[in-house]
C-alpha cells in the first residue's frame, strides 16, 4: 500500500499493524505463503494468507526514485479508489501507474474506483476531473479499459449556507479494470 508520508505513517501503518493483530488468533499451516522476498522487511505483517506492507509514494516524483525496482515491477494488481478526482493530479497518477506497467513482465491489471464529480450542465470543471476526461486520458495511453461496475449512490453535502445544513445528493460511482493495450 501507498500513500504520502504522513498518511504512511498516521494511518497505514496503523492499519496494518490492527489487522495482523485482528487475524493474529488465525492458524495458517502454508508454506505457499511466505513473505515474497521483495516485500521482506521490518515492516511486513503477516495477514491471514498474506502479506502487507506500506510504502511512502508521491505521483508528482519519478516512481524509481522512491521505490525499489523488485517492489513496482513483481505487482500482482493494482487497486485505487478515488485518486483521480482532482484534475491536477490526473496526469501524476496516470505517470506513475504507466511506469509500473513498462517495469513489468506481466503488467498487473488495475482496479480504480471513481465517483463521477462531472458539472451539472455538462461542461468540465476547473478542478475535478470526469469520467469523460479520465477516459480519454485512458485511450490517449491505449490503454484496455473495462466498466466492471457501475452504481447510483447516495452523497451528503454542505448546502453553504450559515446554518452548516447537509443535502443528500445522487451521484454515479464506476469501477474499471485498466490494463496494457496488448498490441
Amino acid at each position: 500500500m501507498t500513500d504520502l508520508p504522513t498518511l504512511v505513517e498516521n494511518s497505514l501503518q496503523m492499519n496494518i499493524a490492527r489487522n495482523a493483530t485482528s487475524y493474529a488468533s488465525t492458524e495458517i499451516n502454508d508454506k505457499a505463503c511466505e513473505c515474497p522476498q521483495w516485500l521482506s522487511n521490518d515492516d511486513a505483517e503477516r495477514i491471514g494468507r498474506g502479506w502487507a506492507s506500506c510504502a511512502s509514494l508521491d505521483w508528482t516524483q519519478p516512481l524509481e526514485d522512491q521505490l525499489a525496482k523488485d517492489q513496482y515491477s513483481s505487482i500482482d494488481f493494482i487497486v485505487a479508489s478515488d485518486v483521480v478526482f482532482l484534475r491536477s493530479m490526473l496526469r501524476s497518477v496516470f505517470d506513475t501507474v504507466e511506469a509500473i506497467f513498462r517495469a513489468s513482465t506481466n503488467p498487473p491489471p488495475w482496479i480504480l474506483s471513481v465517483q463521477r464529480r462531472d458539472a451539472e450542465d455538462g461542461d468540465d470543471s476547473v478542478s475535478f476531473t470526469t469520467v469523460r476526461g479520465i477516459l480519454a486520458a485512458m485511450n490517449d495511453r491505449g490503454w484496455i479499459c473495462t466498466n466492471l461496475a457501475w452504481r447510483e449512490v447516495a452523497v451528503l453535502k454542505e448546502d453553504g449556507g450559515e446554518d452548516g445544513a447537509v443535502r443528500e445528493e445522487s451521484t454515479e460511482v464506476f469501477v474499471f479494470e485498466i490494463n496494457v493495450s496488448k498490441g
